[in-house]
């Protein structure tokens, strides 16, 4: 963080160092159609005002096969 300032008032510099574990899975419901999800979420490993963690994130998708190998 090179500055930082809170409705235009200079703030003191915070730092912080993030932990993002990411769960994914894939599983198959024929040969070309599967359904996958994906689930992270990170962790400020220390406590600070503003520069602390994040939201979680959750997404799911289907991947259709259209051909290849």
């Amino acid at each position: 963080m090179d500055r930082f300032f809170l409705n235009g008032v200079f703030q003191p510099k915070e730092d912080n160092i993030f932990f993002e574990p990411i769960f994914f899975t894939r599983m198959g419901l024929s040969k070309t159609i599967q359904l996958q999800y994906t689930t992270s979420s990170n962790i400020g490993l220390k406590n600070r005002d503003y520069m602390s963690a994040g939201n979680s994130i959750f997404t799911i998708g289907v991947v259709v096969n259209v051909g290849g190998k």
